[in-house]
């Protein structure tokens, strides 16, 4: 269960669904089911393709630049799509096949350049190995720049939090149950803190996506924390969400989440110019992921 907001600084965890066809699937009401494993582990061969995407429309924006009220509006859209070959059960190859990212931002009815950077590691293998308990990563071929070493961290330390462990546990689940979830477990936010805030999970009922028989979760999150990389900005988080998760491959086929993202704060784009900002904008994120068994 990820989702991304990189170009604002902290990580949400997103994606996008794949077409399928619901069923509901008749089951033992009393019967119970192991949603998570603590040590995710996928047979040698298989192949697991992620589709990510995150809209934010029109949110609205309003800048004080040392008293000058200034007001205007951004529109984001991030796409990734990513593919995990499991190798052997400490072995694993991570391709990003896509990463896309449009944004407009208009202040005071003018148009307001976005800059942009693309991913180091797009189009690029990486060989991620695991000794002693620990993940490391290098590029399948070559050596990594410093951008490329940062990029190949920051999904080494993505995955190896095993978030959806920390949402799901490894307690029997049956359909009615309800949990909580502690906010700065939920999702990836490392670069948030004191993040603040629950998710709650409800067990709703068995239903097949595309062929497979899948717990059909709601979650409820409602959380906030300091964007680590922008000292002084504080951002906040609601979101609803419907879970389509395998329960053979222990693995969210699908995540459809409505909501709302604020930012509120100073930022400090050079020494000693502070703008005070506030944005508040409805967002939306789906994900999606395909697995094949070898």
């Amino acid at each position: 269960m990820r989702l991304t907001l990189k170009s604002l600084g902290p990580t949400l965890l997103l994606a996008a669904t794949l077409p399928s066809i619901c069923a509901e699937t008749t089951v033992d009401a009393a019967k119970t089911y192991i949603l998570a494993t603590k040590e995710e582990s996928h047979p040698a061969g298989t192949v697991i393709e992620e589709s990510n995407t995150m809209t934010m429309k029109n949110g609205k924006l309003d800048l004080n630049l040392q008293g000058q009220i200034m007001e205007g509006s951004m529109t984001m859209t991030e796409t990734e799509q990513i593919k995990w070959e499991f190798l052997a059960a400490d072995k694993r190859r991570y391709t990003l096949v896509k990463g896309e990212t449009k944004q407009e931002m208009i202040m005071m009815g003018q148009p307001a350049p976005m800059p942009q950077q693309d991913k180091a590691l797009l189009n690029k293998s990486v060989i991620f190995t695991k000794k002693d308990g620990t993940w490391t990563g290098v590029l399948e071929k070559g050596n990594a720049t410093k951008q490329e070493q940062a990029e190949i961290d920051a999904v080494t330390e993505n995955f190896s939090q095993n978030t959806d462990f920390k949402i799901y546990g490894d307690t029997p689940r049956k359909v009615g149950d309800k949990w909580e979830v502690d906010g700065a477990d939920a999702f990836d936010l490392g670069e948030m803190n004191d993040t603040d805030g629950k998710m709650t999970v409800k067990f709703e009922k068995i239903e097949k996506y595309q062929g497979t028989n899948c717990a059909v979760l709601k979650c409820s999150l409602n959380i906030k924390g300091d964007i680590a990389q922008m000292k002084g900005m504080n951002m906040g988080i609601k979101a609803e969400a419907i879970v389509h998760r395998s329960l053979a491959d222990q693995v969210d086929l699908n995540n459809d989440l409505t909501g709302s993202m604020s930012m509120v704060g100073k930022m400090e784009p050079q020494p000693g110019f502070a703008i005070d900002m506030k944005m508040n904008g409805a967002m939306t994120a789906k994900m999606g992921a395909k697995v094949t068994r070898p």
